[in-house]
């Protein structure tokens, strides 16, 4: 049996797919080219919540073959709505070179609309990597026709790949039959995190950074508001009273910051909280090392790859239950906590308990990641290829 010839449509090149799609690349039986919609992270641009033009100081489009498309950005609908006015034609050679497959992610953008219509009018098999969940309480008009729309949309489907039990759990309750449904963990470069970690001395690396506390708790994203921080600043704000070796670093940056600076110059806690601005990815692992809990508090997260990031350093978590990834990676008492979102009393009584020994709730993160790798994820997807090829037989 040949290789199957499979085409693969991403927003742009990205940290966290990139070593997926080296892998899928790598497999014998696979034949795969990858189209991005935008060139993001690999031309400088500007990221809006960061407030920053950046770069990817890491390689995120070595090992396979890829094209980036030109688009429309529709910026002034709501999100980034990215429509491709040539992705008929590509799609049409796609078709002439036989391709058998497409996987393809976000059911909003115009161009996945254009990719819906395509299985029907071209016969090619579609594979949908889908984020969505049931995490974030929708009312109302909208959220009808967002269900209404869903199952339209994923009944076209031949196979959906879903990165946790979250995300498994939405698709159900829209009537997705089961056998449709493939959980292909997402995760992030485990190795390349818990290697570099281990190389580092953590009271070196401390001193390097110019972080002064005996203690530190660690936060890695957008300071936007779904994210939670101001949570996590008024837990701190009141534990550091009782404990002067605590410190915090928000890692990141974003259009909160302001807002996080009154915060702590209001509460007198500006020598124990650290605003690091955009961190790149070579230089993120130096941050996780020094740190002695992780915490993400958002308000709203599909997913929360940085808590994958975290783990692999080591780091127990603090998460909340609208965060997609604290259903596969948080287990309460054991590597962390999973609490209430927006309850500043409940992440500073999980603090406490965390650090009395985080050592412990450490080792226990560090046995959980060790098997979320990308080889696992990759075994998914082959299963779903497998079951869309057995259907087309």
């Amino acid at each position: 049996m040949g290789k199957i010839k499979v085409a693969y449509f991403d927003n742009h090149p990205n940290q966290y797919r990139a070593p997926l799609l080296r892998l899928l690349a790598q497999q014998k039986n696979i034949d795969l080219k990858v189209f991005y919609y935008d060139n993001f992270g690999v031309q400088l641009k500007l990221d809006k919540d960061f407030g920053y033009k950046y770069l990817f100081d890491i390689d995120v489009t070595g090992g396979y073959k890829y094209k980036i498309l030109n688009n429309f950005n529709l910026r002034f609908l709501s999100g980034i709505l990215i429509f491709n006015p040539y992705l008929f034609n590509v799609l049409k050679k796609l078709k002439q070179e036989k391709t058998k497959v497409i996987i393809f992610h976000s059911y909003f953008y115009p161009s996945s609309f254009v990719l819906r219509f395509f299985k029907f009018s071209h016969h090619i098999p579609l594979v949908f990597y889908d984020e969505s969940t049931n995490l974030k309480k929708r009312t109302g008009f909208k959220n009808w026709l967002r269900k209404k729309y869903l199952k339209w949309f994923y009944h076209g489907m031949d196979a959906i790949l879903l990165p946790g039990k979250a995300n498994f759990e939405h698709e159900k309750s829209l009537g997705v039959p089961k056998k449709k449904l493939f959980i292909a963990n997402y995760t992030v470069d485990v190795n390349r995190f818990r290697q570099t970690c281990r190389r580092l001395n953590k009271r070196r690396n401390k001193k390097i950074l110019g972080f002064n506390q005996k203690k530190l708790i660690i936060f890695s994203g957008k300071y936007i508001k779904r994210k939670g921080i101001i949570y996590l600043l008024q837990a701190f704000k009141n534990l550091v009273r009782k404990d002067n070796n605590l410190g915090l670093v928000l890692i990141g940056d974003g259009p909160e910051k302001k807002i996080y600076q009154q915060f702590i110059s209001d509460n007198k806690i500006k020598n124990k909280v650290y605003l690091t601005g955009f961190i790149n990815q070579k230089e993120l692992p130096k941050y996780y090392k020094v740190g002695d809990i992780f915490v993400l508090p958002s308000l709203e997260e599909n997913y929360g790859l940085v808590i994958n990031e975290a783990m692999a350093c080591g780091l127990p978590i603090i998460t909340t239950k609208n965060v997609g990834a604290s259903y596969d990676l948080v287990e309460s008492g054991r590597n962390g906590f999973v609490i209430k979102p927006a309850d500043s009393f409940e992440l500073q009584k999980a603090l406490k308990k965390i650090l009395i020994q985080p050592k412990t709730y450490a080792k226990e993160s560090a046995k959980v990641i060790k098997q979320w790798t990308y080889k696992q994820t990759i075994k998914s997807i082959i299963k779903a290829l497998d079951f869309v090829r057995d259907k087309q037989q």
